[in-house]
């Protein structure tokens, strides 16, 4: 009698499985074969054990329904129809406010796919599609956990992973959009995302006199890694974000990076002039460990500290109106001195 597999179970194409049985047979050998219904019997191993109960074996890297068949000199046992397919490993694409996007490996032999998701105490069919892309326009915010499975010859075949979509590291299209390096004035940037689906173009956009301009497009958008070049950047804090036109006529945008630049000094102080109690920014453009004292144009202390890299804060609050005087020591002992007005 076989104990696995059996009508409702499934094995992984090309992963080792254990197969199962229970043998009252006078003759401790027999013959093991496998076939897709439909198909010849193919050979597995000749002289199976029988005593031994079990025996590891890899199927095909094809899905489809298939038998086992166990062949003695006085019995041949043929399992039930079980499913050999791939297991299907959901991603999320996009995670909107008003959608979902899950999509899948497309399975070739695949009539279609079964998509899951958590009722109170089980899984639910939530919807049939002949495609490896589901989108779901509305969205039940106190549902998510779902899951996929193929279906062949009209049967649900393994279930994938159930998985929680919020927990996937997807926004709505986005993964990150990272600031990576400084090259001359050229400032690069790599992106993450989850889809190309529904994407008309990727646009890096720069802030310059209050409004955000273009500096690169990308179109058509043929992968989900992106590396973005933003230049020329200007002394001093440089704003760029990541805006994806989508071909509906909606836009998405990431969160704004900000990239320091120093082009002909060590150190920049920033807005210089400034107002009394404004905060006041030193750049710093090499990350050597930095001291720096802040004094009256009488020589009186006014604060001091160490520098961040790569940029600093100084408090201005009750500091009255003058020039101050900043002078900064690094590590290798060079010393630097940068004049600030406040009105």
């Amino acid at each position: 009698e076989w104990t696995f597999p059996e009508q409702l179970d499934f094995m992984i194409a090309s992963k080792p499985g254990i197969i199962r049985w229970e043998s009252t047979l006078p003759f401790p050998t027999s013959n093991l074969s496998f076939r897709y219904i439909g198909k010849n019997w193919q050979p597995i191993k000749v002289g199976i054990d029988l005593s031994e109960g079990f025996f590891k074996w890899v199927p095909p890297d094809t899905i489809g329904l298939a038998q086992l068949r166990m062949e003695s000199i006085i019995d041949t046992i043929v399992t039930d129809t079980f499913f050999i397919a791939s297991q299907i490993r959901p991603k999320v694409g996009f995670d909107c406010p008003d959608s979902l996007m899950i999509f899948w490996n497309k399975m070739s032999d695949a009539e279609g796919y079964r998509v899951f998701r958590m009722g109170e105490r089980y899984l639910e069919l939530l919807a049939e599609t002949s495609d490896s892309i589901f989108i779901l326009n509305t969205l039940d915010n106190t549902v998510n956990h779902y899951a996929v499975a193929p279906v062949l010859a009209g049967k649900t075949g393994p279930l994938s992973s159930t998985f929680d979509y919020t927990r996937q590291g997807v926004a709505c299209y986005f993964k990150n959009f990272l600031f990576n390096y400084i090259n001359g004035d050229t400032a690069y940037f790599k992106a993450a995302i989850g889809t190309t689906y529904g994407l008309k173009s990727v646009i890096l956009e720069k802030l310059v006199t209050g409004i955000y301009e273009p500096v690169q497009t990308i179109t058509p958008v043929e992968s989900t890694e992106l590396t973005l070049v933003g230049s020329p950047l200007t002394q001093g804090s440089n704003f760029f974000r990541l805006k994806l036109a989508l071909e509906n006529g909606g836009e998405v945008y990431s969160q704004i990076e900000t990239v320091y630049f120093l082009e002909a000094s060590d150190y920049l102080t920033y807005p210089n002039p400034a107002r009394a109690g404004q905060l006041v920014k030193l750049l710093s453009k090499n990350n050597l460990s930095s001291t720096y004292k802040l004094l009256g144009m009488q020589g009186q202390l006014i604060a001091k500290g160490e520098l961040d890299y790569p940029v600093s804060e100084l408090d201005t609050t009750g500091m009255p109106s003058g020039c101050y005087c900043l002078y900064i020591l690094d590590e290798n002992g060079k010393r630097t001195t940068k004049l600030l007005v406040i009105q």
